[in-house]
């Protein structure tokens, strides 16, 4: 083993610009670092191994406003990604041509806005499917990033102060969070539900800006920064993945530990009376204390290197093939650490992978590596010299210039004048903000002032019940779309804002995790709705968009002159304009049912149910449902009468508090108010609370003696429901009055 500190690795031109994050390309040809200064270096990994190396600075980037705190490659080496003190996540990518000094051209592609606060952490699940942020903002972001379509897919709240580390296990099937409220918080990539929140560890733990921690490539082991043991001696502690509780602790530090990196691979370790070799995993611990130790799983003491920095360990990262450590120091250096043999001898890929499948019976997921471009390019177009003018003399003795075909600056000389040319213009990818619904869940934390809407931008269809769709308005030939989504899991529509030239918005449909469809449009999404047959989308410019389940754009873009409120059920749309006009639409027959006004109600709430009937609420409290028979509205429900607690629009199983109710509160409703609730009861076709209301409304009659509308009622039921009129007939016959009613 041996150790260098590389003069030419600095930030800032004083050379002591403090050094946030370092990692190392998985390939192994650059490797980045973030410091202080906001700035971004990308390096010619090449340069610590071969000294005659010449190039090794190849790029400086400096998009962000803030000290760059963390950068890390994605695993499939395409992109990196960097957070920053101004809330901002870039991911960068490597790109031909441009017009800056570096040997390498590399471009912020995607900006990812969503964190209210510094972003201190970020990590890569291992099929580079999904980044995971953590900020000072308290909060934990997975962006999906499949597809090259960056987008917030789920914001986790739990920790009461700001997260400082996050990290996928090698299997993806985790995630865990460290935060500065001392609890680390292990979340399941299912469902994104907390499986377990762990502070034994970490109740002493002492507070520091930046922490980071690992998983083992084996996956038994999540290795954190732990507790103070004593005065002089701080610990890292090792947690067992199965039940997440502490299972040892490596102690030696002299002030608190900062940072864990675990080595890639496994290493062969003879035992102490050589009889065979174990697998062991093997981490770095940087520290407060200016010292970098490197411990094996089975270690009791560690390969401790002192006085490296004069200032704290800011973070590590292990080659791939586990044989160099970079370490960086907020006092502005890099170290290397060489290793030979002290750890042992590394496990190939073949060995890795029986090991962990006799352990798992299954391998962890590898990314797909793909090289990025390694030449240098000519960053600066300079113009070519101008071919020489020929003069010519005619008969007459007047001069002629021939005219000369000038090359543009991207060519290398006279071309041919027959070609069509196009002016060379140097294209800068425009940076994309992606952005979420105020209220969707996945994503509360955007400035919603930007915009002019305050809606729900996330809308679920229909739950996971089991649903026939070959009677939907989606076309034959994509009913393989709907064997896919009658799987289980809640159908989710939902619209992000795009910061585009020419695109305004997304909406997608997905089916729980997974996306199932997305649509670009040309206008600003402000309200959503949708059944299990078709998708809404009403937009800000007056446009309503109308989508099958399977993705197709069922109708042309319809012209709305305003909506306030627009709600969905079955086949049917329901749009309550802020004219007080209703409009509720057949999209199935592609016809208006209803056109009516609401100008003396004040509307609250819309539903539709899916016959196509619409009910308001208002805002005194009151339920009015559209008789389309009569052309007028029915007052279903008003705010007297407090014993009717079901809503009434969505029939479910009788009410518990109408089941509960006793006699007396009855008693203190009058007759007339019962009866108008038997008739919105009869006309909503609710068959139970009918039932039910009707025989306490008789026990009400039997009490007050009112013999006459005792009669009315039974020779009504008699006539249209013999079985309630037998239920009836059953209760007056108990009170001995049955044959003086003479029925």
């Amino acid at each position: 083993m041996w150790i260098e500190k590389p003069e030419w690795i600095y930030h800032g031109e004083k050379r002591h610009m403090p050094i946030l994050s370092i990692d190392i390309q998985p390939l192994m040809e650059r490797f980045i670092t973030g410091a202080m200064d906001s700035t971004i270096c990308v390096w010619n990994f090449k340069g610590l191994i071969d000294t005659e190396e010449k190039e090794l600075k190849l790029a400086t980037l400096s998009q962000h406003c803030g000290p760059v705190n963390c950068v890390r490659w994605n695993p499939n080496t395409q992109t990196f990604a960097s957070g920053s003190d101004d809330k901002l996540i870039i991911i960068w990518e490597q790109k031909e041509g441009g017009l800056s000094d570096n040997l390498e051209e590399w471009r912020g592609v995607f900006t990812l806005q969503g964190h209210l606060s510094d972003v201190k952490d970020l990590n890569w699940s291992k099929t580079g499917k999904y980044l995971a942020s953590g900020s000072i903002d308290n909060k934990v972001i997975i962006w999906n990033v499949e597809g090259r379509q960056f987008y917030p897919y789920q914001i986790l709240s739990g920790h009461e102060s700001y997260v400082s580390a996050v990290a996928f296990d090698p299997f993806d099937k985790y995630l865990v969070s460290l935060g500065e409220d001392k609890k680390l918080i292990i979340w399941n990539t299912k469902d994104w539900k907390q499986i377990k929140i762990y502070d034994q560890a970490l109740s002493h733990n002492a507070s520091q800006v930046l922490k980071r921690l690992a998983f083992t490539p084996d996956a038994r082991n999540l290795v954190l920064p732990g507790p103070k043991k004593s005065n002089y001696k701080y610990m890292a502690s090792v947690l067992n993945t199965e039940n997440f509780e502490a299972e040892k602790y490596f102690i030696g530090h002299l002030q608190p530990v900062s940072v864990v990196a675990a080595s890639p691979v496994l290493y062969k370790v003879e035992k102490t009376d050589k009889s065979e070799k174990t697998l062991q995993w093997a981490v770095a611990i940087g520290g407060f204390d200016s010292t970098i130790s490197i411990w094996r799983n089975e270690d009791t003491k560690p390969i401790a290197i002192r006085d490296l920095f004069s200032c704290a360990v800011s973070d590590l990262s292990w080659s791939t093939d586990g044989k160099i450590v970079l370490g960086c120091s907020n006092d502005g250096s890099v170290a290397v650490i060489y290793l030979a043999n002290e750890l042992g001898d590394v496990v190939s890929q073949r060995e890795m992978h029986s090991f962990m499948f006799e352990l798992y019976s299954e391998i962890p997921p590898e990314p797909v590596i793909q090289h990025t471009l390694r030449k240098p390019f000519a960053k600066k177009l300079e113009p070519q010299p101008m071919n020489e003018q020929k003069e010519i003399r005619l008969q007459n003795g007047k001069r002629r210039i021939q005219p000369v075909f000038l090359s543009t600056p991207t060519s290398s000389g006279p071309q041919n004048p027959n070609q069509t040319y196009k002016p060379y213009i140097p294209v800068s990818t425009s940076n994309i903000t992606i952005m979420s619904s105020p209220n969707a869940p996945s994503l509360p934390s955007v400035d919603i002032n930007k915009f002019s809407f305050k809606v729900n931008l996330s809308r679920i269809l229909c739950n996971s019940e089991p649903h026939n769709y070959s009677e939907s308005i989606c076309p034959v030939n994509l009913l393989h779309v709907s064997k896919l989504i009658s799987t289980s899991g809640d159908i989710v529509l939902e619209a992000m804002i795009l910061e585009m030239n020419h695109v305004r918005s997304a909406i997608r449909l997905r089916k729980g995790n997974k996306q199932l469809w997305i649509n670009y449009l040309q206008h600003t999404v402000q309200i959503l709705a949708g059944s299990q047959y078709f998708a809404a989308v009403y937009t800000e410019e007056g446009y309503l968009y109308c989508y099958t389940i399977g993705g197709i754009q069922a109708l042309p873009e319809m012209k709305i002159t305003s909506c306030k409120f627009m709600e969905s059920s079955g086949h049917y749309l329901g749009i309550l304009s802020k004219e007080h006009a209703l409009y509720v639409y057949n999209l199935e027959e592609r016809k208006e049912v209803i056109r009516c006004k609401t100008d003396d109600i004040e509307v609250k709430s819309l539903s539709i149910n899916e016959e196509g009937v619409p009910k308001i609420e208002s805002k005194t409290g009151e339920f009015f449902v559209f008789d389309q028979s009569m052309s007028l509205w029915m007052r279903i429900k008003n705010s007297g009468l407090e014993y009717y607690k079901a809503d009434g629009w969505n029939p479910q199983p009788l009410s518990t508090d109408l089941v509960t109710s006793d006699l007396d509160s009855y008693m203190q409703i009058s007759i007339s108010q019962v009866e108008t609730q038997l008739l919105r009861l009869k006309f909503l076709g609710y068959k139970e609370e009918y039932s039910y209301t009707v025989k306490k409304y008789v026990n009400m009659l039997i009490d007050a003696h009112d013999v006459y509308k005792l009669i009315d009622i039974t020779q009504s039921l008699k006539s249209t429901n013999k079985v309630l009129f037998e239920e009836v007939s059953k209760i007056l016959e108990s009170h001995d009055i049955l044959n003086k009613l003479m029925i």
